[in-house]
């Protein structure tokens, strides 16, 4: 198994994070970027629901992660409808840095 701090591990992963809580979207989207992933975090209180519904819709993201503090209820709903669609997405109550990496790692395990 590649250790957490190798900056390989996520190479070529896509991941959108939907967060409204800033400070720890962006250290995760950091740390994980490190690691080799192209991580998009959208900014709940800045972007339109359906503008975030778009983007979680695309197939381009290995893992999409939802944090549910803060967020809308018409995201948490679609991110539900996606996930019984089968989309790889993570709906998480208020996850610190590091379980939003975790989850992330343990998502794109092969």
């Amino acid at each position: 198994m590649q250790r957490f701090e190798d900056a390989t591990v996520l190479a070529g992963k896509n991941v959108l994070i939907v967060s409204w809580w800033g400070e720890t979207a962006n250290h995760a989207k950091r740390k994980m970027e490190k690691m080799g992933a192209n991580v998009k975090w959208l900014d709940t209180s800045t972007v339109a629901n359906n503008k975030v519904a778009d983007e979680m819709r695309k197939e381009l993201y290995d893992v999409r992660i939802v944090v549910l503090r803060g967020a809308h209820h018409e995201t948490v709903n679609e991110a539900h409808q996606l996930r019984r669609e089968g989309m790889n997405i993570f709906i998480l109550g208020n996850p610190g840095t590091s379980t939003l990496v975790k989850v992330t790692l343990h998502a794109t395990a092969s």
